[in-house]
């Protein structure tokens, strides 16, 4: 079979030959990729938020788990809340993605172009933060009025050692008299002198801390039962933003972050709250998709492999005819 070589500056003569339809194609395709990434591919814009998770809100857990605090951006009734004035519903649950670093979360919400995004992330990070208050909200008053049960069980044992005390104090005498013998026989008689009753001594200390003891008592339960009632209000506002059709929290967490402090009196290792927002919600005034200088430059990389493929494919097509006819001719 007889073989056709053919050199480098062949080669080069052959794209020169067809530099107009390699420039054309590489053309078309830029431009083509310019115009659908420009007016015709939905741009894709992200709104950001960072929060920062609170420890020791959940019993037994330093940090809340981030599939737990994601599960409840997604709970129906939380949707159904942020969703209720929205005429064209987007794909929430395809749209915010969670990242986790060192105690912080980034929270990204994916949307076309929504000047109300930062607006609808805040609102979605508000609600979310109140079904995880409410939720937990059941277990701590439990524990609150549990706290209290026990407190008063100890005040009234330390009230009833308070009057045993007493009654032994009536039967005690603050002091004895204590006899002396002189050990010179010449003395006349032993004299007595009277001193402090340990006893008594004793007893009168073990009252006055059972008196401090009973004051811290009922000073623990007044702040145990203060704590109690103004978190089962604040329950009740959270209840009520989870079902208004306008969510306002401000007075609503300044009263929980002023309840934070009495909270933490009594329970130092315990948070009221699931997690603060470190950032507020920020758009990213350019998208992120498509990337227009990207699809362009791949474009035109395609185009020129293209053009360069049909530049010698058209010359192989030419030299096949040629030889074809000239074989013919002889």
């Amino acid at each position: 079979m007889e073989t056709y070589e053919i050199d480098l500056w062949e080669l080069l003569q052959t794209l020169n030959r067809r530099k107009m339809l390699i420039i054309g194609i590489v053309f078309v395709s830029v431009i083509m990729s310019y115009v659908f990434s420009a007016f015709f591919i939905d741009k894709q814009y992200q709104t950001e938020m960072w929060i920062r998770l609170n420890e020791n809100f959940l019993p037994d857990q330093k940090e809340i788990p981030l599939e737990y605090l994601k599960s409840h951006f997604f709970y129906p009734e939380v949707i159904q809340v942020i969703t209720k004035n929205l005429s064209d519903i987007p794909d929430l649950k395809n749209s915010l993605s969670f990242t986790q670093v060192n105690g912080l979360v980034q929270i990204v919400y994916t949307h076309t172009f929504d000047s109300k995004a930062p607006q609808l992330l805040q609102k979605w990070t508000t609600i979310a933060r109140l079904k995880l208050i409410e939720e937990e909200g059941t277990r701590l008053i439990a524990t609150l009025e549990n706290d209290i049960s026990t407190t008063q069980t100890k005040l009234a044992k330390e009230e009833q050692n308070l009057e045993e005390i007493k009654k032994l104090l009536l039967k005690e005498s603050q002091f004895i008299e204590v006899e002396v013998v002189p050990k010179d026989t010449t003395e006349p008689k032993t004299f007595v002198y009277k001193e402090l009753n340990p006893n008594y001594t004793d007893l009168k200390t073990e009252e006055k801390n059972i008196k401090l003891e009973i004051v811290k008592l009922k000073n623990q339960i007044k702040l145990l039962e203060q704590v109690l009632e103004e978190y089962k209000v604040i329950l009740t506002e959270v209840n009520k933003n989870l079902d208004a059709t306008e969510v306002n929290t401000n007075k609503l967490f300044n009263d929980l972050n002023k309840l934070r402090i009495k909270f933490n009196a009594i329970y130092s290792n315990r948070s009221i709250e699931p997690f603060q927002v470190v950032s507020a919600p920020y758009s990213n005034p350019n998208p992120i998709s498509p990337n227009v200088k990207l699809n362009v430059l791949l474009a035109g990389f395609l185009g020129l492999f293209v053009g360069v493929f049909l530049a010698f494919f058209l010359e192989y097509v030419k030299t096949m005819k040629e030889q074809n006819q000239s074989q013919t001719v002889v």
